[in-house]
């Protein structure tokens, strides 16, 4: 049976299988930044046996290391241990990389981080850049699917290393300490979801979370706002003891920032022959955390654009539990094999509907 499609949307069968408890592998890694500090941290793999993995990169806050994500104590008698935010990501099946920013843990330099002025501290967004190179040198992460957890100043840390990155598809930021330049690019970019969490008294965090807020136009982005917690990643505990029938706080976070990053699909770049001698290249986008048949959409360009005119589409159709495949018809993007589009004859422009029958025969064989 030949398939249908209609309005560039076509019925198909995939499957896709997810795992719901994962162990990890833990690994050191360094990386030097643009501006020559070699910064340390622990890269954590779920091992799941899939091809690739989002990651979440974890920034502690200016009192804290890499550690602070890994175990947490209860503020009460006893003051019992409990998994952190780190192993919660990791058994929703998302890689981890925990940072020791500069002048904190193994990258202390020569410099402790409480000694920084505003200018050095204004460079910790070096360290998350750096970490995003690193990321796509690792090949079992997705590079095209990171998250960002900033605490304190370090938040300040996500945002500017972030700066509208694409890569960077959700931000969790724990009593973030905002500059002027960090809430610019919020401005600039409002679309990328933000979980942004602060207890009242904290007047500086309450502020800057609460512009962030508002700035960010985001259906997905959520603000939590409670009394009494304190500072940083000590809420978490805080609730724990004041909420303790309720989900704990890092859990919350955690689920968020990983459900964002499963449902944007893992993601690579194809390409197929036409019937006339064309190879196309597009993105192929398979949502996770949906099991079973699932529809998939054809996305088509513009004449006057390619493929990543629908960048953002790409990853909400995704979300909405679609197969994607977003390609470059002839002569665009990628697709230059027999020269630019419009360099084409106009007899040769007229075949580009042998594309979408290429890209229907791709999803077909999938």
């Amino acid at each position: 049976m030949k398939p249908k499609l209609h309005c560039l949307l076509l019925l198909m069968g995939l499957c896709v299988s997810t795992s719901s408890s994962v162990a990890a592998e833990d690994r050191d890694i360094s990386f030097q930044t643009e501006d020559g500090w070699t910064i340390y941290g622990t890269l954590s793999i779920p091992d799941s046996g899939k091809q690739k993995f989002p990651v979440v990169i974890l920034l502690p806050s200016m009192a804290h290391d890499r550690a602070s994500f890994g175990v947490y104590r209860d503020p009460g008698p006893g003051r019992s241990q409990y998994p952190g935010l780190a192993p919660v990501i990791l058994s929703r099946g998302v890689a981890t990389l925990s940072l020791d920013l500069r002048g904190r843990g193994q990258s202390m330099g020569m410099k402790e981080q409480h000694s920084f002025n505003d200018e050095e501290r204004s460079r910790m967004y070096l360290d998350v850049r750096g970490a995003m190179s690193l990321i796509e040198k690792q090949p079992m992460l997705d590079a095209s699917r990171v998250g960002l957890v900033g605490v304190e100043h370090s938040a300040d840390a996500a945002v500017r290393g972030w700066a509208g990155d694409n890569r960077v598809q959700a931000m969790a930021l724990i009593s973030g300490r905002l500059s002027e330049v960090a809430k610019q690019h919020i401005a600039a970019s409002p679309k990328l979801p933000l979980f942004l969490t602060v207890s009242s008294e904290d007047k500086r965090g309450f502020a800057d979370m609460t512009d962030a807020y508002f700035l960010s136009n985001s259906a997905s982005t959520t603000i939590e706002i409670y009394d009494g917690l304190g500072v940083g990643t000590w809420m978490f505990s805080m609730y724990r003891q004041k909420f303790p029938n309720q989900q704990p706080l890092h859990e919350k976070i955690g689920d968020w920032i990983s459900n964002l990053l499963l449902m944007t699909g893992q993601l690579r770049e194809v390409s197929f022959q036409t019937q006339d001698g064309w190879t196309i290249f597009g993105n192929f986008r398979l949502p996770e955390r949906e099991t079973g048949k699932k529809p998939a959409v054809i996305l088509l360009h513009s004449g006057l654009s390619d493929r990543h005119a629908y960048h953002e589409l790409e990853i909400e159709l995704a979300r909405a539990g679609l197969a994607v495949l977003n390609i470059d018809w002839r002569g665009k993007g990628k697709s230059t094999g027999k020269g630019p589009y419009f360099e084409l004859s106009r007899a040769e422009r007229d075949r580009g509907h042998l594309d979408v029958l290429a890209a229907v025969n791709f999803l077909a064989s999938q």
